[in-house]
């Protein structure tokens, strides 16, 4: 009956001890490790690139990055709401998608800044100004 599926609305055996397996943190067979510490890694890495990214013009790659690792928290936790992923990582997981829902969108504020920037010539007067220094040393 293990390998088996059973009903919705079957009676569990009182023998069954996959319930207090899943609830004591016990992972089953057959169960992947989820993918949180990628994510992590990913943002981590992602931060530095969006919080320099208005001088140093690495927002995109920053947000293409913080978009992936996004993208990954919300497959897990679609996984992990069929039951394919050990609960324990639920809460990590969704940690994770809500921190990165939160750097996305200081990307899109950040992407605004920088088309903005671009247009009105700042950059061009910046890279002039540190031309000038550079020259003058």
């Amino acid at each position: 009956m293990d390998d088996e599926l059973r009903p919705l609305n079957a009676p569990v055996a009182a023998d069954d001890t996959r319930v207090d397996d899943l609830f004591a943190g016990v992972v089953p067979e057959g169960l992947r490790p989820g993918r949180s510490k990628l994510v992590l890694a990913m943002l981590l890495v992602a931060l530095p690139l969006n919080i320099a990214g208005l001088a140093l013009c690495t927002l995109v790659p920053g947000t293409l990055l913080t978009l992936w690792a996004w993208s990954i928290a919300k497959r897990e936790l679609a996984i992990l709401e069929h039951g394919e992923l050990p609960v324990a990582e639920s809460q990590r997981i969704a940690r994770l998608d809500r921190f990165a829902r939160w750097m996305l969108m200081g990307c899109g504020a950040l992407l605004v800044a920088q088309a903005y920037l671009l247009t009105t010539g700042f950059y061009q007067a910046l890279l002039l100004r540190l031309d000038m220094w550079l020259v003058g040393r």
